[in-house]
């Protein structure tokens, strides 16, 4: 009994939940509501496939859906179809609106797409006449870019079955690569090579590997680039600098005076220059005084080196105390006794200035006698 009643249970929230998921998806596709409709046509030159029951997006959301399309044979070409749309809320549509007839997916249906028109512009009234358009397919957009650029893909693919045939017979770098084993084995080499030269990188070999494994390497490449940006930084300014005509070079490069004073500057130092090489040369030649002659004569030069050692060996006994101007340098007591020396030899001459006049006025008194 209990087993009979379990069962009736699961069977009945199978048969009511079925009823339930078909009334939600009758409802959803079918756009079924209680609310009051908004009902518009709208007329298109083609069907395009649309039919009842189909959607309409307004800038991209359902808002609507077809409810009937009929085909006008006496009306004007764009206004051969008109369709029913119903709307759960009517839809504020502006002048400059765009409604096109689309492909819903790639795989097939139609749904009818309405962008609403610039806000700026006049609002349509609901029984204004709407015509749209039928957008192409993706297919049938292609379909259509061959046949138009048909002798083009026809060059394309001629193309692509040289390029084809040019490979299976091995020409060009290519075709050489997947036909001649050779080359096969030199690109595996290389490959090999390429995963050596990684794996001695990742252990720390060689200057990448040091970088990249040791940190106080790359601290020093790292200030390495600092020092190199903050180079660039001055060559920068100085560059700035000159020219805003700041400096001596950037007046030379700026000011036409400063530019032809520099010019003459330049012109007067290779004068200077040629001057002196031609002095140089007339002294080697030994024509030019007593330069040539230290240059051309080895007896000048000879006795100047015998004078420069004589100057050398006076410097050096004067720097060991010899002789007396040596110990006046090197000795403190024979430079005091100099100096009392001079002190009593200068009292002694101020004495004899001081008694001048007294003898002088006694000449004078008893010279007459």
């Amino acid at each position: 009994m209990n087993s009979n009643s379990r069962r009736d249970f699961v069977l009945g929230v199978v048969f009511f939940g079925t009823i339930a998921s078909l009334l939600y998806y009758t409802i959803l596709l079918t756009g079924f509501s209680f609310s009051e409709k908004t009902n518009m046509v709208a007329y298109f030159p083609h069907a395009s496939g649309i039919k009842h029951g189909d959607a309409v997006l307004i800038a991209g959301h359902r808002s609507g859906t077809v409810r009937g399309v009929h085909y006008n044979g006496d009306a004007a070409e764009e206004l051969r179809i008109s369709v029913d749309l119903e709307f759960d809320t009517a839809p504020a549509l502006h002048e400059g609106y765009m409604m096109r007839i689309a492909e819903f997916t790639m795989l097939g249906g139609r749904v009818i797409e309405i962008e609403p028109g610039p806000l700026n512009a006049p609002l349509l009234s609901l029984d204004a006449q709407l015509v749209g358009i039928v957008a192409p397919s993706p297919l049938a957009s292609i379909g259509e870019v061959v046949n138009e650029n048909r002798d083009d893909f026809i060059a394309i693919m001629g193309n692509l079955r040289s390029v084809t045939d040019s490979l299976a017979n091995g020409k060009g770098a290519l075709g050489a690569l997947l036909n001649n084993d050779t080359i096969a084995d030199d690109l595996a080499a290389a490959m090999h090579n390429a995963n050596v030269i990684l794996d001695n990188v990742n252990a720390g070999k060689g200057v990448i590997g040091s970088l990249i494994s040791d940190e106080k390497q790359r601290d020093t490449f790292g200030s390495l680039l600092e020092d190199l940006k903050a180079t660039f930084i001055d060559m920068r300014a100085i560059t700035s600098s000159i020219r805003d005509e700041n400096g001596l070079i950037g007046a030379m490069l700026n000011d036409p005076v400063m530019r032809s004073e520099g010019i003459e500057l330049v012109s007067a130092l290779a004068e200077v220059t040629a001057n002196f090489q031609n002095i140089l040369e007339d002294a080697r030649a030994g024509r030019s005084g007593l330069l040539g002659k230290f240059i051309g004569d080895d007896a000048i030069a000879m006795q100047f080196n015998n004078l420069m050692d004589d100057m050398r060996e006076v410097a050096r006994r004067l720097e060991d105390g010899e002789g007396t101007i040596g110990r006046l340098l090197a000795e403190d007591d024979a430079y005091l006794e100099l100096m009392e020396s001079l002190q009593s030899l200068n009292g002694q001459l101020e004495d004899a200035r001081e008694a001048q006049p007294v003898s002088t006025f006694t000449q004078m008194l008893f010279g007459s006698f």
